[in-house]
Parts: structure tokens; C-alpha cells; sequence
């Protein structure tokens, strides 16, 4: 049943999935549902736990680097093999411990790195809201109103009032792929960056700390 409610969610939407929805896909009547799970909301959670069971976050390297990215490729692979994914687990109010073992490497990383664990976590939440992001982007596809490519197509911009952003899309297709690689590697640039600025710096000293102007 968590099986066939997750093929429902990945096509049709969590705002959309109903217990008589699935009773309809499954070919039965909504209250033979009910000799499998109590309520709609424990047959999510299933689903939940299910989707978290799957992915699999083990590093296969031991330096930072490839801890992160594979990390958040593997979250980057769930999340659009099952586009419901990011939405369903955000809404359960209970979860195996498994949700957290992304936020636990990342953390690990980045503290063998040299990053103090308060900012080893903002680093973790920073790459997870950029993952989820694109995730979305890939999912949805991109807005009309702020696609460039159509926007050049249709008239909208042209090369004389948008010299850069034509000469950026108009030879080929954004590709989302491409964009979430270099995308994680920027940041992980930066991060690097910021690990040797600190092993410089005073110990006690956060990336999150705002600098001090020379004379103030």
C-alpha cells in the first residue's frame, strides 16, 4: 500500500492524495483501506519513512569534499525520483532518526575540517535549502514570466537592452543538471575559502561572525 500511495503522490501531488483517491487506484473501496492503516496521516508517515529507508547517504570517501557532495546528490536523486518526497517528509511530525543522518555527516565533515559545530550546521542548512530549491526549479520548470529563453523568444529583451543575459541563453538550454554541479561547487569554494580564513584567524572565531572594521 505505501508502494502504490507513493506512485499516486509522485503524479498527482500531496494536495491532491486522499485515502478514496488510492482506494480508487488500488481498485477498492476506501474502507478497505482502513484494515491496513488507521488514518491518512499514519499511511504518510509510512510513506515517509519508506522514502528515507531508500536513500542511501553512506560516504565512500573520507575527505570533506566528496562527503558533502555526495551527500546532497543523493538527496538530490530521492527528491526527483519522488517529487512528493521533500513536501511529505516536511509535513510528518514524527520521523525515524534516519532524517537526520545527512545532517549528521555533513556536520562530521565539516568539524574534522576544522569548522566549529555551530557553523558546520548553518554550512549543512545553507546546502540544504540550495538542494530543495533546485529541486523545486527542476521539478516545476521555470516560470514563464521569468524564463529568459522565452522571454528572448517571444520579444520581451532583446540583445540591445540585454546584451549578457542573451549571449547567456541564447546559444543553448539552461541545463538544471549542469547548474545544481556548479552551483555545489561554489559553495563548497567557499567553504574552503572560509576553513583556511579561520585556521588564520583567532580560534574562537565563526564564520557567521560579522567582521570588525579597521578604526571602528
Amino acid at each position: 500500500m505505501a508502494q502504490a500511495s507513493l506512485a499516486l503522490l509522485d503524479r498527482d501531488g500531496i494536495a491532491r492524495f486522499s485515502l478514496r483517491r488510492l482506494a480508487d487506484y488500488l481498485g477498492v473501496t476506501p474502507m478497505a483501506l482502513y484494515n491496513h492503516v488507521d488514518s491518512k496521516g499514519d499511511l504518510l508517515q509510512a510513506v515517509a519513512e519508506m522514502i528515507l529507508a531508500e536513500a542511501d547517504y553512506q560516504p565512500t570517501s573520507d575527505d570533506w569534499r566528496d562527503m558533502l557532495r555526495g551527500c546532497f546528490r543523493t538527496l538530490r536523486a530521492t527528491c526527483l525520483a519522488h517529487p512528493s518526497a521533500a513536501p511529505l517528509i516536511q509535513s510528518a511530525d514524527v520521523l525515524p532518526s534516519d532524517v537526520f543522518r545527512p545532517m549528521e555527516i555533513v556536520v562530521s565533515a565539516l568539524r574534522s575540517a576544522g569548522m566549529n559545530p555551530v557553523d558546520a550546521a548553518h554550512t549543512y542548512f545553507v546546502l540544504m535549502t540550495f538542494t530543495l530549491g533546485q529541486v523545486r526549479q527542476q521539478v516545476k520548470g521555470w516560470s514563464h514570466g521569468v524564463d529568459p529563453s522565452a522571454a528572448l523568444r517571444e520579444g520581451r529583451i532583446d540583445e540591445g537592452g540585454f546584451p549578457s543575459v542573451t549571449a547567456a541563453v541564447a546559444a543553448e538550454q539552461l541545463d538544471l543538471n549542469e547548474i545544481f554541479e556548479l552551483g555545489l561547487n561554489l559553495i563548497l569554494a567557499g567553504i574552503e575559502s572560509q576553513l583556511g580564513m579561520v585556521q588564520t584567524a583567532q580560534p574562537r572565531l565563526r564564520l557567521s561572525d560579522t567582521p570588525t572594521t579597521p578604526g571602528a
